[in-house]
Order: C-alpha cells, then structure tokens, then sequence
C-alpha cells in the first residue's frame, strides 16, 4: 500500500518529499481493536483538499504530477472493501495527509 499511496495517489507521500521540507516525516503505524486492525501512513507533506478526499480512490483518478495510471488507490479501495474493510484519507494534524486502512482480524 505504501508504494501505491507514493506513486498513484495525489502525490503522498512523494510531494513531501519534493516539496522543499526541511524535515520529512513518513509514519506508519499498525493498531489492533476489537476485531481489526488499522494500518496508518501519514505524513507531513502540503496535504490533500476535502474535495480531492472525496475523489482520489475513483478509477482513472490520477494525483497532482502523477505519471501513473490512477488505479493504485481504486484497486486498495476495491481490494480492502471485498475483504469486509475501508479505507479513508485525514488530515494529519498540524499538516500533512493520513491514509488509513482497516481490515477485520482472522
């Protein structure tokens, strides 16, 4: 998931990185509650406007500078739903974008 949220989603992480931070900060992190477990990437890049949310999982949706072909993030979202999960973007505070991925427990 990390590799597809770099090159094909709208430009998380990878504008972070090319985005003249001083510090570039790329978390992930995994918790596990009451039958799932959440995966999150986060990071501290320019972040993701609340219409772009809405839209960046629709197939052919290519990111900001994107040379991909806009189906990494419509395959997560398909793969992660047939499996019972979601998956959702935030805002991560005080800048930046969290993509986030539950899936229930086996």
């Amino acid at each position: 998931m990390i590799d597809l949220i770099d090159t094909e989603s709208v430009g998380e992480p990878a504008d972070a990185i090319t985005d003249n931070r001083e510090e570039v900060a790329v978390t992930v992190s995994a918790t596990e509650h009451e039958g799932t477990v959440t995966i999150r990437v986060a990071d501290n890049g320019p972040g993701i406007s609340d219409s772009r949310k809405q839209t960046v999982f629709g197939k052919g949706r290519q990111g900001l500078n994107s040379s991909g072909t806009g189906m990494g993030l419509h395959l997560v979202d398909r793969i992660v739903n047939k499996h019972g999960g979601e998956v959702w973007i935030e805002d991560n505070e005080p800048e930046g974008t969290v993509f986030s991925v539950e899936l229930p427990t086996v």
